[in-house]
């Protein structure tokens, strides 16, 4: 996991790479970004057809799922370990622990994804000899491509219930911070 707190309350929505929209009269006070990985390696087996194809089997797949880094912003605008600052950080770290979890729960099904689709189409035919094994990987990522849209169907949700205004309003009175609006904006930085 990688740490940030060096971006501000009015900075954070400009962040690359996030998809969290704060409830309508909120403001982001953190984001988790998480860029989720999936990678093949491939040992293959080429014979060229007479016909100009060329016929190929999948000797070995390798795939490995997973989010080899998430990044979490604190508002700079929350002092270092005030209650706000923890406030913040406790809640992004639901977002990490959602995401790890989620990623762990699909590796079995999208192994199966891939096992099943690989069985179901090895050995493969292309129409050009000069096959690259980016085309093999590309049709592989395309096996696996429901399970995979599962898999974020199920991030967003999870991580979607994590920032109602219900779940917001609730955090924020289960912290005790005294400096919270009714918006989620500490008190000190509406001064500026």
């Amino acid at each position: 996991m990688v740490f940030r707190h060096d971006v501000d309350l009015f900075g954070l929505p400009r962040v690359e790479g996030h998809m969290e929209i704060p409830p309508q009269g909120w403001v982001l006070q953190g984001v988790t970004i998480t860029n989720e990985h999936l990678d093949l390696k491939l040992k293959t087996f080429k014979q060229n057809l007479p016909d100009g194809r060329v016929c190929v089997w999948l000797i070995a797949v390798e795939a490995t799922l997973g989010m080899p880094e998430q990044h979490v912003y604190v508002a700079k605008d929350y002092p270092d370990y005030s209650c706000e600052y923890r406030s913040v950080l406790a809640h992004e770290n639901k977002h990490v622990e959602i995401n790890r979890r989620v990623v762990h729960s699909f590796a079995d099904r999208m192994r199966k994804a891939l096992e099943d689709g690989v069985a179901k189409t090895n050995p493969l035919i292309f129409s050009s000899r000069n096959v690259m094994d980016s085309q093999i990987t590309g049709f592989l990522y395309y096996l696996m491509r429901p399970t995979r849209d599962a898999m974020h169907a199920e991030l967003k949700q999870e991580n979607g219930a994590l920032d109602t205004p219900a779940a917001y309003i609730r955090e924020h009175a289960e912290s005790g911070c005294k400096n919270w609006f009714p918006n989620g904006v500490p008190a000190y930085a509406k001064r500026r």
